[in-house]
């Protein structure tokens, strides 16, 4: 275990204060983010990766840091959540003949979240947390975030979801929306962090279908980025 991943797996910054609605381990990752040119990157965990089903959890809730590590990073060699289901099209078509992939595409894709821990509210999740409440997590986690963006330089950033494309906004030099504005379409942007530079494509629906055109789009555009 790298010191950026001790770092995350051992993070309690938000727990003080939010213990009863994060009450789960951090996430470093699903699958290992090591080499792989593209990185979509998520809200937040779904506490149904560690709530127990048929006896089984798709992810560790170990106290051992070395345990869950190993969970998470052989994550996609088991049966992966339902929630990837989503997402696994926008790698195929263009975007798989650029990517190269043989099986999965998470052979070539990472996958990161904006905020480490699962939240776990009585009426639903992230979305019933107040304003002020998710900006302290976000700013509490995206340290984490900064630091494997520039560990692992991507080729290609995927934020996926409202909140993580708002976020990369806010480091977008050609933007001139607050993060309270609206993300309307699909777009390709390029963000400053710290000093380096991140291409990628915002993608702003998480729930539901996606259409077919926006699917397409993805993949034209990811295999234009590649």
């Amino acid at each position: 275990m790298n010191a950026l991943e001790s770092e995350v797996h051992k993070c309690i910054l938000c727990k003080p204060k939010y213990c009863e609605i994060m009450p789960f381990p951090p996430v470093y990752s699903f699958g290992d983010p090591a080499g792989k040119p593209v990185i979509l990157i998520g809200l937040n965990p779904s506490r149904k990766e560690f709530e127990a089903k048929k006896g089984k959890r798709f992810l560790s809730i170990s106290e051992n840091a070395e345990d869950r590590r190993a969970c998470q990073l052989s994550y996609f060699e088991r049966k992966p959540h339902t929630y990837f289901k989503n997402v696994v099209q926008f790698f195929e078509g263009a975007a798989k003949k650029k990517l190269g992939y043989k099986k999965i595409p998470w052979e070539k894709v990472g996958v990161l979240d904006l905020v480490k821990c699962a939240t776990v509210i009585e009426e639903g999740q992230w979305s019933e947390l107040s304003d002020g409440q998710q900006d302290e997590l976000i700013e509490n986690c995206e340290r984490h975030l900064i630091k494997q963006l520039k560990l692992y330089s991507p080729r290609v950033v995927i934020p996926y979801g409202v909140d993580v494309c708002k976020w990369f906004r806010a480091n977008d030099p050609q933007n001139s929306l607050s993060k309270k504005d609206p993300i309307d379409g699909y777009t390709t942007f390029k963000a400053i962090i710290e000093g380096e530079t991140f291409h990628g494509l915002y993608v702003p629906q998480r729930q539901g279908p996606h259409s077919k055109p926006e699917i397409e789009w993805v993949q034209t555009e990811l295999a234009r980025l590649l």
